[in-house]
């Protein structure tokens, strides 16, 4: 080993032995000043632990590919690049249960323009529409935002960068986005973005010919932007491919069971056992009307009866009893024996009523949807009686809280993520006025809350109105509140005006004490001038009040003998 050599490793000995040192003072000092340092949240070994480096949030992503099973791994056999819906019912299967039952008909139809009224800038805040937001509640939008929020509001109206004819409108949009979702629960859209990336378009696909492509394990760690996940087939063939960001595939049931391949659960499938026995009973009843009889009974003459009397009974009875002009005759004949034989059946077997009833209930229910919105109102039935019945006003509110609010949440969280965030993340999609009062209403509320939670200025700015010229508007609309506030007022003036106070000279002389000759001499200078007065006594005198400029004052005195004397002017 030569010098150079030796030197080298002498020098790296002694800077490797020197940082090391330096490294252990320093961790020491750190965790003493840690143990000594008082956490905000406690002291001892939750100070500690608050106080030690805090891990960023959220965290870098990891590179390790999931050790768990998400799919079916023996379901792509005989696939061609995608995963199936594993599932006994067609997509065409379930578009045409939607059609032919016309309970769930109904409860599409109403879904779907109660979405599609949505569709719509809102143009008021007691009216339904949608909006672009600030992404934080907490923030103010600026003019530069609200220009912003006008600006992107425009673009989902015309669903593009610029108006096209013969483009869906945004309702448009939202009604075939709706009709997808309940059905097959495959809510599709394309995402067509210009040349720098950005979303530029979007158009509504058809759900029934989306696939989920067969990501290989790992892709999502991977985070490859141009990885292809979905398919579009056509007679089993693929003729798209889309990557995340170029399709939105909403699904608003998901489910973790690895056999169904990521694909989600409609509330056709649910209720399909609901939706066959309806098709029966509906089918049972309109085939009695094409197939059935109307006659209500048949008229049987026991014996041999010639046809040409048969025939003249069968005018005369016509003649006696149709028609309204001869309701409530009796028709007589002659013969022997006379036989009705009743063909009317009883209307609960023949409609089914309670059957049909329960049905339709049974597909509310998992519709998330009240029977009063299609016109079925069964009241309490099946539940204790009430002296009031519930309001038909809360029922539909109550409906729309449980079927309608889930539903344009799931929308507004796929636009988002597909179409504002990417565009600008500091602004958020919204449909408002969901909750959305009548004017009497809102009348009433405010009244309520000027009363005792909010100031008037306040109640006006929720309106957009300027407050109150001269801080006329900062006051709560309530009595007890204004006594108050004026008692609390006036006491102050009083303590400032009894501060300033009034110069000693001018303050008054008692009265009692010039009538009694001064206090402390007994009166004896009046004595000398006026002569003798006569004594009387006086009565206890309370709540005298000494007044002056600016000055207010209350004096008791006990009871006392004075002189009165007499003058002649």
């Amino acid at each position: 080993m030569g010098l150079r050599d030796r030197f080298t490793d002498a020098v790296g000995s002694f800077l490797g032995g020197a940082l090391d040192i330096a490294s252990e003072s320093l961790e020491k000092a750190v965790s003493s000043k840690q143990a000594d340092e008082p956490s905000a949240r406690g002291t001892g070994t939750t100070a500690m632990t608050a106080n030690k480096a805090r891990v960023p949030v959220p965290p870098e992503p990891s590179n390790e590919d999931p050790k768990g099973l998400l799919y079916d791994p023996f379901a792509l056999i005989d696939q061609l690049g995608y995963r199936d819906r594993p599932s006994g019912l067609t997509y065409l299967t379930l578009r045409q249960m939607a059609r032919r039952v016309p309970t769930y008909t109904a409860i599409l139809q109403t879904r779907k323009n109660q979405v599609a009224n949505f569709g719509q800038r809102q143009k008021d805040k007691r009216e339904p529409g949608f909006g672009i937001i600030l992404r934080d509640d907490e923030a103010s939008p600026t003019k530069q935002d609200k220009i912003r929020m006008r600006e992107m509001e425009d673009w989902m109206l015309q669903t593009g960068s610029r108006w096209v004819p013969g483009r869906d409108s945004f309702k448009t949009f939202l009604r075939k986005l709706v009709d997808d979702s309940l059905t097959l629960d495959q809510g599709c859209f394309e995402i067509v973005r210009n040349r720098k990336g950005l979303p530029a378009e979007f158009y509504a696909m058809d759900g029934a010919t989306i696939r989920l492509a067969d990501v290989p394990p790992g892709a999502e760690a991977q985070q490859d932007p141009n990885q292809v996940r979905y398919v579009q087939i056509y007679d089993e063939v693929i003729i798209s491919e889309f990557a995340a960001h170029e399709l939105n595939f909403g699904v608003r049931n998901p489910r973790t069971d690895i056999r169904v391949n990521g694909y989600g659960f409609s509330e056709l499938e649910m209720i399909i056992n609901v939706i066959t026995a309806t098709l029966w009973a509906f089918e049972y009843n309109t085939r009695f009307f094409k197939q059935g009889t109307a006659a209500k009974g048949v008229l049987n003459f026991k014996g041999t009866v010639p046809d040409s009397k048969l025939d003249s009974f069968r005018r005369y009875w016509k003649m006696m009893i149709s028609g309204v002009g001869n309701a409530h005759r009796i028709p007589t004949t002659n013969v022997d024996d006379l036989q009705w034989i009743d063909l009317s059946t009883d209307n609960q077997k023949m409609g089914y009523a309670d059957w049909m009833d329960w049905l339709t209930k049974i597909c509310c229910g998992v519709m998330q949807f009240d029977p009063a919105e299609i016109n079925f109102n069964y009241g309490n039935s099946g539940q204790q009686g009430q002296m009031f019945g519930t309001p038909v006003e809360q029922k539909l509110k109550h409906s729309k809280d449980r079927g309608l609010k889930p539903l344009l949440d799931d929308i507004a969280d796929w636009i988002n993520q597909h179409l504002i965030w990417p565009l600008d993340p500091y602004f958020s999609f919204a449909f408002l006025g969901l909750d959305a009062k009548a004017e009497d209403q809102a009348i009433d509320l405010s009244k309520k809350r000027g009363e005792f939670l909010m100031t008037v200025d306040e109640l006006r700015a929720e309106e957009d109105l300027d407050p109150l010229p001269d801080g006329q508007g900062e006051v709560i609309l309530n009595p007890v509140w204004l006594q108050n506030k004026q008692a609390a007022e006036m006491a102050a003036q009083q303590d400032q005006m009894g501060a300033e106070g009034m110069p000693e000279e001018e303050q008054p002389t008692d009265v009692l004490d010039v009538a009694g000759g001064g206090r402390e001499n007994g009166g004896d200078e009046f004595s000398a001038i006026f002569g003798d007065g006569e004594e009387k006594s006086l009565p206890a005198v309370t709540d005298l009040k000494k007044s002056g400029p600016g000055r207010a004052e209350t004096k008791s005195l006990p009871k006392r003998t004075v002189k009165v004397y007499e003058i002649e002017l």
